[in-house]
């Protein structure tokens, strides 16, 4: 898995957000550490509590991201994240 898949999964997930991205980040600096990480790594991330922790761990069984994949090349999209050299300077910035 590709870090903007790992992405696309992470922002299916319940109770995940950009925010909470960015904190999970801050520890396990890219997205596909994230989502290999147990449940007890996981909760050593501040702010991430049981339900949002167990989600994450187990993102298999309910995030179908083949199925989401291929929404997003039938709609013909292009999916940009902050690694992307075409992202949008000024949206990469913390304001």
């Amino acid at each position: 898995m590709n870090s903007k898949e790992a992405f696309i999964a992470l922002n299916l997930i319940e109770g995940v957000g950009p925010i909470r991205v960015r904190q999970l980040l801050e520890v396990f600096t890219e997205a596909s550490a994230i989502l290999r990480a147990s449940k007890d790594q996981l909760l050593t991330v501040p702010g991430v509590g049981l339900d949002t922790a167990h989600a994450i761990a187990h993102w298999e069984q309910t995030v179908d991201l083949t199925a989401e994949l291929k929404r997003i090349a039938d709609f013909g999209c292009h999916v940009l994240t902050q690694e992307d050299p075409h992202y949008p300077p000024l949206l990469s910035r913390d304001l």
